[in-house]
């Protein structure tokens, strides 16, 4: 972080450590006003409130759902998670959502029932490069934007893309997202340590921006951070 200037970033618990949050709060504890605890949860726990409200007190910022190995997700909508959104509204937590395409209908039937909830999409939505940012898939994603409460985040550049760096294969998905999000709902995201580096992780989203105002470079790279998380 401190090699490319990044003063702050949102730390998530790996999907490899499942719920086991330790790692990431010793990371906050550790670099207190760096590191912002995005954390994992069990939620068909019974306790699933309570553990929350319990991360929450230790100063977590929000939730992330990996979700794109459920073959199904009615309980997103069906209200069995409802209070744990509710609760994450209220305390200003946030949902990321980590999913497939065709999952992107239920996390906007979420956003609808929660409006308060401050969501974001991890990835653009995961788009397929080969089939270009006006294929169905992507256009579902940004459907997304008529919620007001829905935020996207970059995706990681050497996963996603086909090309060798600067991954300018993206930079046409990431246009769109700012068109139909605007600057102030987009977020880089690094997907550090499966990205290769910082720097290579921002050149599709730094191409793209180095034809945006000032004010819109800030906003992606560090105004909305500020605003969601730090608030």
């Amino acid at each position: 972080m401190d090699a490319v200037g990044v003063e702050m970033a949102a730390a998530v618990v790996p999907q490899s450590m499942g719920s086991d949050n330790s790692a990431v709060l010793e990371a906050l504890n550790e670099h207190p006003g760096r590191i912002v605890a995005i954390l994992k949860l069990d939620v068909h726990a019974p306790t699933v409130v309570k553990t929350a409200t319990e991360l929450l007190d230790r100063g977590s910022r929000g939730l992330r759902l990996t979700i794109f190995d459920d073959r199904e997700v009615p309980w997103l909508t069906d209200g069995t998670v409802s209070p744990l959104f509710s609760l994450l509204a209220r305390r200003a937590g946030s949902v990321a959502f980590h999913c497939r395409p065709d999952q992107l209908a239920a996390v906007g039937r979420v956003a609808g029932q929660h409006p308060e909830l401050t969501i974001f999409v991890d990835h653009l939505g995961r788009p397929d490069v080969t089939s270009g940012p006006r294929a169905d898939p992507f256009e579902a994603f940004l459907d997304l934007a008529r919620h007001s409460n829905v935020l996207a985040k970059t995706p990681d550049s050497a996963f996603f893309s086909a090309a060798p760096p600067p991954h300018l294969d993206l930079v046409p998905f990431v246009e769109r997202a700012l068109e139909s999000f605007g600057a102030e709902r987009v977020l880089w995201g690094s997907d550090w340590p499966v990205c290769p580096d910082y720097e290579t992780s921002m050149q599709p989203a730094l191409t793209l921006l180095a034809s945006l105002s000032e004010a819109e470079r800030r906003a992606v790279l560090r105004d909305n951070f500020e605003r969601v998380f730090c608030g």
